[in-house]
């Protein structure tokens, strides 16, 4: 288990350089920052690996830096994590319920970004 400032500075870290890396832009600001607090309040402090933390702040710090395949990956998973948290919204004539079918519809992602994760050895959630 990682102390608790040791938590803290990567969390600080990771949010920084992500807000970097997407130039403060509306909404990703707010989707990075949503996920970043569920994913340290939920699970990270568990299993904590500061190589991973380190790779994944130089994955955001190249995204950052240019227009490359970091930045469009970033892009893109922003994109879909948006999608998720807002689908409601698109899908207002659907009762509550039935959301668990859209559920399934990003399985594919979150395998595929899982698989980026182990591959690289970061730790985008």
């Amino acid at each position: 288990m990682p102390a608790r400032q040791e938590l803290l500075h990567a969390y600080r870290n990771i949010y920084r350089t992500t807000l970097r890396a997407i130039r403060y832009a509306t909404p990703g600001r707010y989707v990075v920052r949503d996920h970043m607090r569920e994913a340290f309040r939920n699970g990270l402090a568990s299993d904590f690996d500061a190589d991973k933390i380190s790779r994944t702040l130089e994955f955001l710090g190249h995204a950052g830096e240019s227009r490359g395949f970091e930045h469009k990956v970033l892009k893109n998973i922003l994109y879909v994590w948006w999608g998720k948290q807002h689908r409601h919204m698109a899908f207002r004539n659907i009762k509550k319920g039935d959301f668990h079918v859209f559920d399934r519809a990003y399985n594919g992602f979150d395998d595929t970004l899982g698989r980026l994760n182990r591959s690289m050895g970061m730790c985008l959630r």
